[in-house]
């Protein structure tokens, strides 16, 4: 009995797949407007040492296209530069290096709406560096399945504004020239 109950919950287990979410687009009118120096490239970012991706009893949350959470800002980030033509990975004349310093989000919202807070630092090749934060608030629901998914799905606007506000700020220009 105990073995057949084993199996049927293993069964059942493995056939949930932990809350997921879609692809990162770029807007056509790109943010990014003053770059004036071209081959830029975005090299991979580092993890903050520890990240909750746990969700209530649903599971973990994974990121988009099954790749880590700093690698998909990473490549949110470079996609926002390739929009403006001036990316290049295989000549760069400035590289922008990043860590992801704080991630933890909140599927609850009992009292508040449920949110992600992302916090990165960004370097580049000239020796200047950056800091940006950014809360997100999203609605959710009361069941755990849905309000996780709900949370995987937030993680993409998360990011886009995360990386708006970095390269609208007047910071964002100063990390870009030689």
């Amino acid at each position: 009995m105990k073995l057949a109950f084993s199996l049927l919950l293993a069964i059942v287990v493995s056939a949930c797949a932990p809350p997921g979410s879609k692809r990162y687009n770029v807007d056509r009118q790109s943010t990014i407007k003053a770059i004036t120096v071209g081959n830029i490239t975005v090299a991979p970012f580092k993890a903050p040492t520890y990240i909750d991706d746990k969700c209530r009893a649903a599971g973990k949350i994974t990121p988009p296209e099954r790749t880590t959470f700093e690698a998909f800002i990473q490549q949110a980030l470079a996609d926002e530069i390739r929009a403006t033509g001036a990316f290049n990975e295989a000549a760069p004349k400035m590289a922008l290096f990043g860590e992801l310093k704080n991630l933890v989000f909140s599927s609850t919202s009992t009292f508040s709406d449920a949110w992600w807070i992302l916090k990165i630092r960004i370097s580049s090749s000239n020796g200047k560096t950056m800091e940006i934060a950014e809360k997100y608030d999203f609605k959710t629901s009361f069941g755990a399945d849905t309000a996780c998914q709900e949370a995987a799905d937030a993680y993409i606007p998360a990011v886009k504004k995360l990386v708006e506000k970095l390269v609208k700020s007047s910071q964002f220009t100063s990390l870009l020239t030689p």
